[in-house]
């Protein structure tokens, strides 16, 4: 066998073990909670995944089958063209879950998706008793998308609204009562239609999620994002030479901690409309690999600085997430045709 036969030889193993383990390269099914070989999981968690490119080919809700150990929990649960959920309604027991997802793609045939969990003795002092939100209509430029989480209180919640396949904004939940959080936001211009919305409620060392039975729908707007007031306010001069964009939260070559995620934040000229894009390179992918895989695309969104010119974006943690993997950083801003992109590579602990 050639030099150029093993190659290949191992590039077809790889990308064939990659199908049987990785459910977003093998059954177009991404952001699966809880995650691929989580350890520790809660006894009653949130289960969840995305639907991808459901739009280019159409799903037939009605081939969707959920089974956890074995148990079907189709008729449990919430399935929408775009994503899927489920909770249990008693906690499950310690040790490997399985949850199973069976679908008929356009082509007609069958796929089939599988992970594993495991789940874990926790304190039991945190609870989310629900999740909710406004949206279940529509919502439409310039109204207030509203969601509330109760649960313990005294802790600190936020409100995760998962969108564009794996994209994430994240949006800080004020205790208003005892255990009952509220998160508010306008909503602008937007192309969004449907997203997932998560509740993460953390404390005493721990963290635990819940989702929304129902999706929070948007009707979709064209034009120019909604701005702030002071985005009409007179234009920016720039100085010959001044840089507009820089990261300020890492630098280049840190290490994160992105088994849950981390926050990029940056500096760039007040207003400007800043593009992140943030792919996650497992180690394995390295080599011969590094030439065809580019990464899981974990966020491509649009943001915009405010009046100090400071930015940020939450990054979702990967789908699968090991020591060394590569997050590559990269954010472009564009102010009077001026163009800037600046990169960095940040490692996984």
């Amino acid at each position: 066998m050639t030099m150029n036969q093993s190659a290949i030889a191992l590039i077809s193993a790889l990308a064939m073990n990659m199908m049987l383990t990785v459910p977003v390269l093998a059954q177009r099914v991404v952001n699966v909670n809880p995650r691929v070989n989580a350890q520790n999981v809660e006894p009653i968690p949130a289960i969840y995944g995305q639907f991808q490119d459901s739009r280019r080919s159409p799903l037939d809700l009605d081939s969707v089958r959920i089974r956890v150990n074995n148990e079907e929990v189709t008729d449990k649960s919430t399935i929408t063209p775009q994503f899927f959920s489920y909770r249990p309604q008693r906690p499950l027991p310690p040790g490997s879950t399985t949850v199973e997802i069976e679908f008929l793609g356009q082509d007609g045939f069958k796929r089939y998706v599988t992970w594993n969990f495991v789940v874990g003795a926790t304190s039991g002092r945190l609870a989310i008793r629900s999740i909710s939100h406004n949206a279940a209509q529509p919502l439409r430029s310039g109204d207030n998308f509203l969601a509330t989480l109760t649960g313990t209180p005294n802790q600190q919640a936020t409100v995760l609204f998962i969108y564009s396949k794996t994209a994430v904004r994240e949006l800080n939940a004020q205790e208003v009562s005892p255990g009952v959080y509220v998160a508010s936001q306008t909503v602008g211009n937007t192309p969004l239609d449907e997203g997932i919305v998560v509740g993460r409620l953390s404390g005493w060392g721990e963290t635990i999620y819940g989702v929304a039975q129902t999706p929070a729908r948007f009707i979709r707007s064209s034009g120019p994002p909604a701005t702030d007031e002071s985005a009409a306010a007179d234009p920016i001069t720039v100085v010959e030479g001044q840089s507009l964009l820089r990261f300020t939260s890492h630098q280049e070559g840190e290490q994160v901690e992105g088994r849950s995620g981390f926050t990029v934040r940056g500096q760039s000229m007040p207003r400007t409309a800043v593009r992140v894009k943030v792919s996650a390179i497992p180690r394995s992918l390295g080599g011969i690999l590094g030439t065809v895989v580019t990464g899981n695309l974990l966020v491509d969104q649009t943001v915009r600085a405010d009046a100090t010119g400071q930015f940020e974006i939450a990054v979702p943690p990967a789908l699968i997430t090991q020591r060394g993997t590569r997050y590559r950083v990269e954010a472009t801003s564009v102010l009077n045709n001026r163009r800037e992109t600046v990169t960095m590579d940040l490692i996984q602990q």
